[in-house]
């Protein structure tokens, strides 16, 4: 059965129809409240569409079984967000646009965590950011003006990471695997131990921690090797100290 108000927009009411005989099971409601659609089959939530004041889709709210897609309009009809979810977690590529529909912001999760790429656009200066993260940790950054790599770093994760009232220690790991060389330099004022695991780890002690210390400050220096994909860097990567995070 299908309830229909004045002021459905001819989108809106495209989709009710293309929803309600697209499904196997007929046996579909759709009513409308206000500026609220709302579609039931088989006593099961499948579909809420909300509109602007003009009539045009503000939001749809899609559910299948865990999996959750809320897609979000400005008011000239123009997508503004789109969001999937499964188990009430962000998981698939999330997109976030302008209002004259360029994207701004591009975003892969997987089950609530940032994983894989992520990209924002700016089109008044023609840049674009790029970050890589695993398991929500970034793992590398890079920055192209007018189409053109101008920046580039690997960004170390931080683990096993212990401190008491005068030391800290910290595993410094690289994710991402970068074909050149990179050198880790600290400020002359920390009392500091290094030992190099391998190109991709390294233990670090600080010997003069004080508990109070929002961070510290990393040096990246990365050196390209012939055939690389990645540029010179140098980098100053802010390391925060986190007590609640820290174990």
């Amino acid at each position: 059965m299908i309830k229909i108000k004045s002021g459905v927009s001819k989108l809106c009411f495209s989709i009710l129809i293309l929803f309600t005989f697209s499904c196997e099971d007929k046996r579909n409601l759709v009513s409308i409240e206000g500026n609220i659609v709302s579609i039931l089959k088989n006593d099961s939530l499948n579909l809420i569409i909300e509109l602007h004041d003009n009539g045009n889709v503000k939001k749809m709210i899609s559910k299948r079984k865990d999996s959750i897609l809320v897609i979000s309009y400005f008011d000239t009809g123009l997508i503004n967000e789109y969001i999937p979810t499964l188990a009430g977690k962000k998981h698939g590529e999330y997109l976030l646009y302008d209002e004259s529909g360029r994207i701004k912001k591009k975003v892969k999760y997987k089950e609530g965590s940032r994983h894989g790429d992520t990209f924002e656009f700016f089109y008044d200066t023609y840049s674009l950011s790029q970050r890589l993260y695993e398991n929500d940790d970034a793992i590398y950054s890079s920055v192209y003006m007018e189409g053109e790599k101008i920046f580039n770093s690997p960004i170390p994760v931080f683990e096993d990471e212990i401190f008491d009232s005068s030391s800290y220690e910290a595993l410094i790991t690289f994710p991402f695997k970068f074909k050149g060389e990179i050198e880790i330099y600290f400020r002359d004022s920390l009392d500091f131990d290094k030992t190099l695991i391998d190109k991709y780890n390294m233990r670090l002690r600080i010997n003069n921690f004080k508990n109070d210390w929002p961070q510290y400050e990393i040096r990246l220096v990365y050196e390209p090797s012939e055939d690389d994909t990645l540029i010179e860097t140098d980098f100053v990567y802010n390391r925060s100290i986190d007590s609640d995070r820290v174990k």
